[in-house]
């Protein structure tokens, strides 16, 4: 692994160390201050907000100003979001950070990701991004448990859920300073000439008639609309059916563990079934995970579904990564990833405002039956797109692997 491969992936685990801390508690912390289902839904989806109307201007700039800067800047901002959480003693301000967090993160994850697509050659994309997105699901999986704790002592000592969200929040800021300082000393990787002005509608344009980034734009906001019911109302319906903050983390542990177990596979999984066939059965298994969750009101239940859901993620969001940035030309990569952001963002907007009419309305229950159904219409579509020849350029990402060049 090289240098900078070791470094932006280190950054990246505590970046979502911290905010996996932090983002688990979000709801419970809007209804402790007295947010129903609805405004519960907007403060989640303000996190998707910001991302959604900078996403494609974003990529244009890391394309023309470069990943390590992107990152830079993404990881200050997470430092300021994750601190307005920790101050937030009512909706308002606790809204105001999910904007920040959510155009921070877009910013770093946008430039890491650019920064991983830089090193070495399309063969080594699979490998990197498998690396980089181990290094994610680890701090995502030691977050969510880390938050549960502090928030739980807090509780216990004080007897004041808010306090014990804010002391969450203020150890994820922490955490986000130490990523800002590593972000300092990130070495520049695949520095060329400045990308001219261009553009953005008729860049985007070319990009959508790629066919790999129209299967993997349709794979990926599919998977995160469906998901973000796992922010909303999952830590909702899990301390309703009376388990700890400790054990909601736990939970979110569970998939997180799941995704970091199956991402070394992934370039023989690649090699065994193309990148179509692979995010088919990946929407599949999400939808059996996530579907599932009102038939279970137990820990182990739970956690095997959340493990379903997070073999799934595992696989699917670096094959998704992949297909777009072997697709675009170097030039254009940064703007590719960007629009598979916003891509992404436009589903965890429109997800947690939906699913909360839907609670408020029918319930807990038949949001995440909705959220299984929006999956399996995933993987129709997504396999439908592949007979018609959508899938054909992607899967010769496999060639990626035996020396030959890829599409794009």
């Amino acid at each position: 692994m090289s240098a900078g491969l070791k470094a932006i992936c280190t950054i990246s685990a505590i970046h979502f160390f911290a905010w996996l801390l932090a983002a688990p508690l979000v709801a419970l912390h809007a209804r402790a201050l007295g947010a129903g289902p609805s405004l519960i839904g907007l403060v989640v989806s303000v996190f998707a907000i910001v991302p959604l109307a900078i996403g494609v201007p974003a990529g244009l700039a890391v394309d023309r100003w470069g990943a390590r800067r992107m990152v830079l800047v993404g990881t200050a901002a997470m430092v300021a979001a994750t601190g307005l959480m920790a101050a937030s003693s009512g909706v308002s301000l606790l809204l105001v950070s999910q904007a920040v967090a959510g155009g921070g993160q877009l910013l770093l994850i946008l430039g890491a990701q650019t920064y991983v697509a830089g090193l070495g050659g399309p063969e080594d994309r699979d490998r990197n991004f498998g690396a980089f997105a181990f290094s994610n699901a680890l701090g995502q999986l030691l977050g969510p448990p880390a938050g549960g704790a502090v928030s739980d002592l807090v509780r216990a000592t004080w007897g004041q859920d808010v306090l014990g969200y804010r002391a969450a929040f203020a150890a994820a800021t922490l955490a986000s300073v130490v990523a800002w300082d590593l972000a300092r000393r990130l070495p520049e990787v695949g520095v060329g000439p400045a990308a001219p002005p261009r553009s953005a509608v008729k860049e985007v344009g070319r990009l959508l008639r790629l066919p790999p980034v129209v299967t993997a734009l349709v794979a990926s906001t599919l998977v995160l609309f469906a998901f973000g019911i796992r922010r909303a109302f999952y830590p909702i319906y899990v301390n309703g059916v009376g388990l700890s903050d400790f054990e909601l983390g736990l939970l979110f542990s569970a998939q997180s563990l799941a995704s970091m177990a199956v991402r070394p596979f992934l370039p023989r999984a690649v090699a065994a079934l193309g990148r179509p066939p692979l995010l088919v059965a990946c929407l599949v298994l999400a939808a059996l995970g996530w579907g599932t969750i009102p038939l279970w009101s137990s820990f182990w239940p739970l956690a095997l579904a959340a493990a379903a859901a997070g073999v799934a993620v595992g696989f699917s969001q670096p094959v998704t990564m992949v297909m777009v940035a072997n697709a675009a030309p170097r030039h254009e990569r940064g703007l590719a990833l960007g629009l598979r952001l916003t891509a992404n963002r436009l589903g965890q907007v429109v997800s947690p405002v939906l699913f909360g009419m839907v609670t408020a309305t029918a319930g807990l229950a038949l949001a995440f039956y909705g959220a299984g159904a929006a999956l399996l219409l995933g993987a129709g579509v997504v396999g439908g797109l592949s007979l018609l020849g959508y899938g054909r350029e992607a899967a010769r990402g496999r060639a990626g692997l035996t020396g030959k060049s890829p599409a794009g």
